[in-house]
């Protein structure tokens, strides 16, 4: 993922306008955030999925909320726009 996110990053496709209706929704909501600004964080959250890594970072899954998956999902959409709108 880390050169995935390096690859994106060197050919600037996570830098979509999020003034304009999201590329991955057809009720014309924009996207929360600019995709290269949440990417890592989203990396860094999946690496949680590893049981010795959420460990290591104090992770416990069952504190995560509705709201954090709502977080979540932003974020996701945020970069798959981005990714969408560049194509």
């Amino acid at each position: 993922m880390f050169n995935l996110i390096g690859a994106a990053n060197e050919v600037d496709v996570l830098n979509a306008p999020i003034d304009t209706p999201s590329h991955v929704r057809d009720d014309g909501r924009k996207p929360k955030y600019v995709g290269k600004d949440v990417v890592d964080r989203i990396r860094t959250f999946r690496n949680l999925i590893h049981p010795a890594v959420a460990l290591r970072h104090g992770y416990e899954p069952q504190n995560f909320t509705k709201e954090d998956l709502e977080e979540l999902k932003d974020r996701y959409e945020s970069v798959t726009h981005s990714l969408m709108y560049y194509l």
